[in-house]
């Protein structure tokens, strides 16, 4: 697969400290049931001296083309039979 077959992109944040930082797992793992991928993740922290546990994290996903029709086929959003 190339970058380029990306054709959206979605960022989900979450305190990693926190009681939401589960449900956030659960909707990245909902997209990745769906067909997204995970692009990149990475963590920020906005005063790391002061409050170096008070982190988010972030995953960035991307779904391709194909994923979102196939999806849309499955939720039967689309009436008709795709071919690939």
């Amino acid at each position: 697969m190339k970058f380029t077959d990306i054709v959206e992109t979605r960022t989900i944040s979450s305190t990693y400290y926190s009681e939401s930082h589960n449900s956030i797992n659960d909707e990245v793992n909902r997209f990745l049931n769906e067909g997204w991928i995970i692009i990149d993740t990475y963590t920020t922290c906005s005063n790391p001296k002061a409050l170096p546990n008070n982190q988010q994290i972030h995953f960035v996903l991307g779904i391709t083309k194909k994923a979102r029709l196939l999806n849309e086929i499955k939720n039967n959003e689309i009436e008709y039979e795709f071919c690939f």
